[in-house]
């Protein structure tokens, strides 16, 4: 503005030297005192009432009030106090305190209290306390507190607190303590707690703490995770689940299949014993630990051609010389009978528990022979009612990797 009144002002022959000093100097202090001004004041009155902007008490959108009652769609600049909307309330500024909306809640600037919305919630800015939703909360910025809503919680900045929804919680930040949801949780940062859903747990960076659904994920993992299927890059702690994967460990996986890509091995197992004629499946190897999951067919014990076994073997094996290994483990045998009509014979599916002592000798490069014995618990039915029989077993069988 300075120089544009400069370029306009008259030539000196019109306008003597000193003048023209001090009309720049005048220009130069009034544009540092408006750039040094504070912030602009709004106008404030205690009480609003709305139908439907601008029908309204006070029609200036900037207003900020203590008290505001709308019935249907209201603009507001802030609010200090209690917010109340039939259908639809707009605060263009800060809102702190406690606000209910039939609706939907926009809030263009930070929230601070509890916010209850029929539909949806959305805030621009920071959010600090408690937001319930009937459908999804929307933060754009960070959250500290607690949200509830059916279908989505979204944070884009951090999440500090607790987040609950019948459906997906969704963070592009770091989120710190609970989350819990039916179906799964996404976080693009770090999670610093724990993650409970029903279908997934996934977090792009670190996870420090637990996990626990159905399936896992975390591309850094220390604690725990515990589901059908879990998934980490670099893990400190416990896998548990039916599959466990992770590129390097510093702990224990517990599952039927669990493979770590550095340090650990995996081979396909073939053998027979006294309970099934013959079983063929997999085995990991981490360490010392190992896992059997294993496909059988035949009930030599009871003489039965149609029966099927699924069963898993867990234990620990040492070296005891140059080729030679001894380990000793514990399983679990789900047992799956044909029908028959015959009323004698047990047709309900069962299970068995065995103990094994096993020892393996590698004849050659991938290529190992195991053989051993152990004892065999025999149960008739899942259910009360059931019996049981203690039976030896025998198992000889191959590995090829």
């Amino acid at each position: 503005m300075v120089w544009r009144v400069l370029r306009e002002m008259p030539s000196s022959a019109s306008l003597r030297g000193a003048t023209r000093i001090v009309l720049v100097t005048a220009l130069l202090l009034g544009s540092i005192c408006a750039a040094w001004a504070g912030p602009r004041e709004y106008p404030h009155h205690p009480v609003n009432l709305s139908l439907f902007y601008p029908i309204s008490t006070n029609r200036d959108p900037d207003l900020s009030t203590n008290f505001r009652l709308n019935l249907i769609y209201s603009k507001i600049g802030a609010v200090r106090g209690l917010d109340l909307n039939g259908v639809v309330g707009s605060v263009r500024r800060d809102m702190v305190g406690f606000q209910v909306n039939g609706i939907y809640s926009h809030i263009s600037g930070e929230f601070r209290g509890v916010g209850v919305s029929g539909v949806a919630s959305y805030v621009k800015s920071n959010a600090v306390g408690f937001q319930f939703a009937g459908l999804v909360n929307f933060v754009r910025a960070d959250f500290s507190g607690f949200q509830f809503a059916n279908i989505m919680n979204y944070v884009e900045g951090e999440m500090t607190g607790v987040q609950a929804t019948a459906l997906f919680n969704l963070n592009d930040g770091n989120v710190r303590y609970f989350q819990y949801s039916s179906i799964a949780n996404a976080v693009a940062g770090d999670v610093t707690g724990v993650q409970a859903a029903a279908g997934l747990n996934y977090v792009n960076e670190s996870m420090v703490g637990g996990q626990l659904a159905l399936a896992n994920f975390a591309k850094n993992m220390t604690g725990v995770q515990i589901g059908l299927g879990n998934v980490a890059g670099d893990a400190r702690g416990v896998q548990v689940g039916f599959v466990n994967f992770s590129t390097r460990l510093d702990g224990v996986p517990l599952g039927m299949i669990n493979y770590v890509r550095d340090g650990g091995d995996s081979d396909w197992i073939t053998y027979a014993s006294n309970i099934a004629a013959v079983s063929t499946g997999v085995r990991t190897i981490y360490r010392r630990l190992y896992s059997f999951f294993a496909i059988g067919v035949d009930d030599l014990q009871e003489d039965r051609s149609g029966t099927a076994f699924l069963s898993w073997h867990y234990g620990y094996a040492v070296p005891i010389a140059a080729r030679w290994k001894i380990g000793g483990d514990l399983g679990y045998v789900h047992i799956m009978p044909q029908s028959s009509s015959d009323p004698e014979v047990n047709t309900r599916a069962h299970f068995a528990v065995q103990g094994r002592i096993v020892l393996e000798v590698e004849l050659r490069e991938k290529f190992k022979l195991f053989g051993g014995g152990g004892v065999s618990q025999r149960y008739s039915a899942y259910s009360s009612d059931n019996t049981s029989s203690t039976d030896p077993l025998v198992v000889l069988g191959i590995s090829l990797y």
